[in-house]
């Protein structure tokens, strides 16, 4: 189920949109968040809050002309951008090129905020968009100065809004390093800002799923920091989303069956939610701990729940890595021409999303197959070259290019097999959370 913004939220307690009016039929969540939006909103917009005591009058109130002023301006430019940026942002080759030919008077804190909901929306469907979307907001929020904006400090909480969405952007395109960086930038725009430690939460989290598979200590920390944040405030579904941080953080540690027990038990709050997406997400979850337990009819079930609920949503990166997993069923019971084709629409549909590094490992898992069915070694060396040059293009340390240069050599010299590919494939994923240990060459 997809959740509106509180941005969009308060616009719609404005101007109600219908659409929207639908949702909060059926999503707690949001109606919750409405309810609270509109018990600020609507005392804003009665004469008696802005009709002042005659002693007040004579004196000026301008904390609350000023207050006045901010939300009427906000919700005009939102609109103004709303209407010019929408189009745009829905053809997103169209806006890879002219999406920083934007306008100056759209140079403002609601195209801001319109272009950064855009791209926390396209995040999951087409992250190389959403890379794009934020980039454009960041440009805009950069060109507000503090001294010359109505916001005043609060121009530095829209960069650190920007940065935010680069980051997740990044963290689903693979590219790690720079996500840490566009994270560093949100902490120290926010910290001049002064925001809330809601918003403190929620910027600890996304960087706790940005280092949990190479920085395992500290995305603990900030797993456990966000969860105890989002439960004192009531924000359950974030709080469900910290819980399964610190789950994940147990998968990579190779804590398979303490991993699948944690997700199965968050399922209930998520249910009681009433987020359907939150419950596939969590089953899929499982499912990868299943598949390592070497328990594929499990896996498959809840695979297959989870990907309806993802396609219902039209969420690429989520119907892609629940393909990999189902594709993975097959090769457990020794299927491997059924693994075989399914590996292969998963690679390619990987690469379209420009995800690369999960397009390598499953290079890594197709060369598997292909050598369990003795299949051409020529094609079985042209996929390691591939894996070798993907995981060079996104920057991972010498060591992960040492094992996979290995792992071609071996293609090459046609001595490669299905324990050597295995033994670089869980070198990879066990480095990308140590990236100082060294590569061992597997004994003959």
């Amino acid at each position: 189920m997809t959740h509106y913004t509180d941005d969009e939220l308060s616009w719609h307690s404005l101007k109600p949109h219908g659409e929207i009016e639908a949702h909060l039929g059926k999503c707690s969540d949001c109606r919750r968040r409405d309810e609270e939006l509109r018990a600020i909103d609507e005392p804003l917009a009665e004469r008696s809050t802005w009709t002042l005591h005659a002693d007040l009058r004579r004196g000026g109130d301008p904390v609350r002309t000023d207050l006045l002023e901010i939300a009427s301006r906000l919700a005009q430019e939102m609109a103004a951008a709303k209407e010019r940026l929408d189009k745009l942002i829905e053809q997103s080759v169209k806006f890879a090129y002219d999406g920083l030919a934007i306008e100056p008077a759209l140079r403002t804190a609601g195209a801001v905020h319109v272009l950064c909901d855009a791209a926390h929306d396209a995040c999951e469907r087409e992250p190389m968009h959403a890379r794009n979307l934020a980039e454009v907001a960041l440009a805009i929020a950069n060109g507000l100065t503090m001294e010359q904006h109505y916001l005043n400090a609060k121009t530095y909480q829209l960069v650190g809004l920007a940065q935010k969405e680069r980051a997740n952007a990044f963290r689903y395109l693979g590219n790690f390093p720079a996500a840490i960086d566009a994270l560093d930038g949100a902490k120290h725009a926010y910290k001049r800002a002064g925001v809330s430690p809601w918003d403190d939460a929620v910027l600890l989290y996304t960087r706790g799923v940005v280092l949990y598979r190479f920085a395992g200590a500290e995305a603990e920390r900030c797993a456990e920091q966000s969860a105890a944040i989002f439960w004192s405030v009531e924000d359950r579904r974030r709080y469900v989303h910290a819980r399964m941080l610190r789950a994940e953080i147990g998968y990579w540690r190779q804590d398979y069956a303490g991993a699948r027990d944690e997700y199965r038990h968050l399922l209930p709050l998520a249910e009681e939610e009433g987020d359907g997406l939150l419950v596939a997400r969590l089953l899929c979850s499982a499912a990868n701990c299943d598949i390592e337990l070497a328990r594929p009819r499990e896996a498959e079930a809840s695979l297959r729940t989870a990907l309806r609920t993802f396609e219902g949503e039209t969420l690429s990166t989520e119907i892609a890595n629940a393909r990999w997993a189902l594709a993975r069923v097959p090769l457990l019971d020794g299927k491997f021409a059924v693994a075989s084709k399914l590996l292969r629409a998963v690679k390619t549909e990987f690469e379209r999303l420009g995800v690369m590094n999960d397009a390598a490992l499953v290079t890594l898992d197709l060369a598997d197959v292909l050598v369990a069915m003795h299949a051409n070694p020529v094609e079985v060396q042209k996929l390691c070259r591939e894996a070798y040059a993907a995981f060079k293009k996104v920057g991972m340390v010498n060591e992960a290019l040492t094992a996979l240069a290995y792992l071609r050599e071996a293609a090459r010299a046609k001595t490669i097999t299905r324990e050597k590919i295995r033994h670089v494939r869980r070198f990879l994923l066990q480095v990308q959370e140590q990236p100082t240990i060294a590569f061992d060459v597997p004994e003959a």
